[in-house]
Formats: C-alpha cells, structure tokens, sequence
C-alpha cells in the first residue's frame, strides 16, 4: 500500500496533474 505520507502523496498528485496540463497545453 502507501508507504508515503499524506503531503508526500500530495506532492505527487500535483506534480503529476501539473504534467498532464504541461503536456495538455
């Protein structure tokens, strides 16, 4: 399972959907 913490997760997520609108665009 996660072995992350919640901010870690987080900062994953954001980075990740920050990508899809980088390449989105």
């Amino acid at each position: 399972m996660w072995t992350k913490t919640a901010d870690q997760i987080l900062e994953s997520i954001a980075r990740y959907c920050t990508r899809i609108n980088d390449s989105g665009h």
